[in-house]
Parts: structure tokens; sequence; C-alpha cells
């Protein structure tokens, strides 16, 4: 108990209030509970970690050494000063220690002198399993903080006033009131976040604001921030870097792709080091519809059938009849089969919805031709005698049709014939053959 060396207690008193003592509420080396009341020694600024590898991984680790300027407010040296981390509750998570030490590994904050008001020293720390791309780091409540904090809220400064202990190997877990400050210590590393900051949710085509930030000592600057999206945009921009160690830079971004678009913000330094931050947007993008190209066949009897080629993207299609005679086997499905009963056109709708959006539509025509055949007959004979006959539906060359000679098929009838689809080729006397409009059957003709 600290105070039992500074008051004169009477025995007995001093007897009870020892046996009542209990342990520190905080860890051993967790001095935020500490009375600290002085001001002589300060953190000015943040941590700058020097020595973090250009290739680093995301979660890969390593011993960070770490700049500090520490700022001696007396006339007098400074020793075994020391910082007292509290976990952050990412980086560190438990209490760590950690002394600072100069280039000769002297513990030693040296004072002002001459007119300074104060004097300013730069000495090293080692923070152990430093994660990379980290950034900044903060430890313990903002400020500073005079007296006693709650337990594991406070990072404390701890020194000594004696030069002996320069050469200190343990921070000093129990500094009088007049050797220790309460006050936030920060560490800069080299890393990259990215975030949304405005109308995160998009919907049709709208716009949101990312913010990607590089955290790093202007040192290693200038810096390029690349931003890219799996939707195939990407745009870039660049800064020298700021002072405090942040650099915040925002995109605005249109992401198209549904139902989800991820970025990834990568920050370049001017030696080609790189560290990397994603984030993602849920995307509600205006759907579209393609209800694939229109349609023609002919008549194969009181119905016909057709299959629909139809493409969506962005949300949930459904067919529908405009017009026409047209049955949708399945309207949800863009590849449905359509029957078609009787002749003539039908008109199909595909629409596509994605709320809020506005839908997409598309249509497609299906027609249905009767199949009407006409035959066509030579000018006349060849010097061979024979005769040529040649036959079409509607002038389309998709339109089945079968020839016959007196109720016989080709095969039948000649079986030279075979080879003279759609041309029928025979032997006759050019008087005897004659030919009409529609299903047509040759009369008998005499062979020579």
């Amino acid at each position: 108990m600290r105070f039992i060396r500074r008051l004169v207690i009477p025995a007995a008193v001093a007897a009870w209030i020892i046996a009542g003592a209990g342990p520190r509420m905080a860890a051993a080396n967790d001095l935020s509970t500490d009375p600290c009341t002085a001001g002589d020694v300060e953190i000015v600024g943040a941590g700058v970690v020097v020595n973090e590898p250009c290739s680093c991984a995301p979660g890969s680790m390593f011993n960070a050494q770490v700049k500090f300027t520490v700022r001696n407010n007396t006339s007098t040296g400074r020793y075994c000063i020391a910082l007292h981390l509290i976990p952050d509750g990412g980086l560190i998570t438990t209490p760590l220690d950690v002394i600072l030490r100069d280039a000769n590994s002297s513990s030693t904050a040296p004072g002002k002198s001459g007119g300074e008001s104060f004097h300013d020293t730069d000495i090293f720390g080692t923070i152990p399993n430093f994660t990379c791309n980290t950034g900044q780091v903060c430890f313990g409540q903002s400020g500073a903080t005079r007296g006693k904090c709650a337990p594991n809220t406070c990072t404390t400064i701890s020194w000594n006033t004696s030069p002996g202990a320069a050469g200190c190997t343990t921070a000093d877990q129990n500094p009088p009131g007049g050797q220790c400050r309460h006050q936030q210590v920060c560490v800069i590393g080299y890393g990259a976040t990215l975030s949304c900051i405005a109308n995160c949710g998009v919907s049709c085509g709208a716009t949101a604001t990312l913010q990607g930030c590089v955290k790093s000592p202007t040192n290693r600057g200038p810096f390029t921030l690349t931003l890219a999206g799996n939707d195939g945009s990407s745009q870039t921009q660049s800064t020298f870097g700021d002072p405090s160690g942040t650099t915040c830079m925002n995109f605005s971004v249109t992401p198209s792709r549904s139902p989800t678009t991820t970025y990834t913000l990568t920050v370049t330094d001017k030696d080609g080091c790189t560290r990397t931050a994603t984030t993602s947007l849920d995307v509600r993008a205006q759907p579209t519809a393609g209800a694939g190209p229109d349609q023609a066949k002919c008549s194969t009897g009181s119905t016909t059938p057709f299959t629909l080629a139809g493409s969506a993207s962005n949300g949930t299609p459904a067919w529908s009849v405009v017009s026409g005679p047209a049955t949708i086997a399945d309207p949800s499905s863009l590849n449905s089969s359509v029957t078609f009963t009787g002749s003539g056109t039908a008109t199909l709708r595909l629409t596509v919805t994605n709320p809020p959006c506005p839908p997409a539509t598309d249509e497609v025509v299906l027609d249905v031709a009767v199949t009407t055949v006409t035959i066509t007959p030579p000018g006349s004979p060849a010097c061979n005698g024979v005769l040529r006959y040649t036959a079409s539906v509607d002038g389309r060359t998709d339109c089945p049709f079968t020839w016959t000679i007196d109720g016989q098929s080709l095969a039948s009838f000649a079986p030279a014939a075979r080879r003279m689809t759609p041309a029928w080729r025979a032997r006759a006397v050019p008087t005897a053959a004659s030919w009409s409009s529609g299903p047509w059957t040759a009369p008998a003709i005499p062979s020579r």
C-alpha cells in the first residue's frame, strides 16, 4: 500500500488496512486504477511502426518495432519509461508492458534545457505479434485522465526519476502517483480500410459512396488508391497522406452486379508495397428481359408446338399471353413450351420484376401459317422427254410435304424419284400430266 509509507498511521489502524487490502481489481500490469497525477512525461502523437514488411498478407504477424516521441516536460531526465497497454479487443487480448529504449538501449528521456519548454526524444518499443494490415490501433480510452480510471480502461505511462533505472528490464508495476500518467496511446502501421458511408442499400441503378482509407505514416507516400468491383468497374485516386496517419478518399460507385457487388481497395505506397481491403453492397439492380426472336412455323394439324427462348437478369421472369390462341405450359420458365391452336399469330410478353425497380418487358410473336402447296409445271419437256415438276409451301423451305402419284409414294411409284425431293422426275408424255394448288396427286402417266 503506497500511502502507508507516506502517512503516520497508528499500528492498529495500519494492521486493519493491510489485513483488509485485497488484490488489484485489474491484471498485474494494468495500472488503470492507479492514482496517476503527474505530467512529467507524455507520448506525443502516434507511435510509428518502422519495420512492417512490404509483402505481408492480412492476418500475418511480425514483431513490430515502434518509434514513439516521448516528451519530457521537466528539466531532469526520466528513466525506465514504459507503456502499460490494455487490450484493444483485436491486436492484443491481455495487458502488455512495453519498455521504450533509445538506439543505445537506454530507457532515457532527457530533460529540457536552455529556453526549451519541453524536450522531445524518439525512442523505440517492440510490440510482439503485430498483425499486418492493422493500420492504426489505439490502446485505452481517449485523451488523458488524471487520477484513477475504471479497470482495463486506461493505458498508462510510467517512469522513474533515478538514472540507475535507465537499464531496467521490467516495467514498474507499482509506480508512485507522481511517476505515471493515464493517456491513450496509438500506433500506426500500414493498412487499408474500405467502408460504405452513404446509400449503402443500392437500388435500380442508384449511386453509393464508399470511403477508402490508407493508414500509414506519410513517409511511405505518395499513395495510389485503386477501387475495383467484381462488376468490372474500376477507378483510381492518389494522395500524399496525412500527418495524422489516416487519409481517406471517397468513391462514388454504381454497382450493377446483383444481388451483391464486392469492391476491393488496393493501396500502393511509393515503394510498390500494397495493402488491401474489401466491402460488399447489397444491390437491387435494374432487371432486363429478352423474349427471344420471333418464330414462325407451318401448321402441323390442329395444334403446333413452340419452345420459347427467353433471357432475364436481375429479377424474376414470368410469361403472359398478350393476344392469340397460345397456351404457355410454365410461365416461370424462360424456355417454356407453348401450344398454338389453329393458325395465325400470337404475341407473348416476358416480364422481369425486381422491386422496387420498375419491371422490364419484351415481346415475341409466334406465327403459324396454313400450309398451301403450289406445284409448278415445266415450261416444256426437255429433249429427252423428261418433265420436272417443283413444289413449294407458301414460298418457304421449312414446311414438309409429300409427293404421291396415283396415291402411291414416290418410293413405290418410281425408285429413282427418291433422289428428287422436292422435285419429282419421271419419263412421261407431257399432255398426260396435270397440276393444281394444294396437296397434289398426279394422274397415271404412261411410260415410254
